[in-house]
């Protein structure tokens, strides 16, 4: 088993999140496939990712800023976000958000930033 892995290894992987990533959406539940996400999604907005860093506790991460202008389509309760790269049709990240959300269509939602980390490998 690997006893070390260069913090470089990590950052490789969050920078493609980074890299690929053009649309980050709030969905009903959580998506597990990139064609699932069009009927889950409730919202979406156009994320900005920060620097990669230390993770906490341990790894590295990467920092989805938070946003205050996302486009609300669907009228529901938001439990999950998801990032997609629309172009290449597929699902980079998807997870929970630390609270669910109700959401209005033609309303705009708020979420706070969120991490995505790769664990110290041990």
């Amino acid at each position: 088993m690997t006893a070390f892995l260069n913090d470089s290894v990590d950052d490789q992987g969050l920078n493609w999140i980074v890299n690929t990533t053009q649309v980050l959406h709030i969905t009903s539940v959580q998506a597990s496939t990139y064609v699932q996400v069009s009927s889950i999604s409730v919202g979406s907005s156009s994320p900005v990712s920060t620097t990669l860093g230390a993770g906490s506790p341990d790894g590295r991460q990467v920092t989805v800023a938070s946003t205050s202008a996302g486009n609300v389509f669907s009228t529901a309760t938001a439990s999950s976000w998801c990032l997609v790269n629309s172009s290449g049709t597929l699902l980079v990240a998807a997870g929970d958000l630390s609270a669910t959300q109700a959401v209005t269509s033609g309303n705009t939602f708020t979420l706070t930033s969120f991490t995505i980390r790769i664990p110290k490998v041990t």
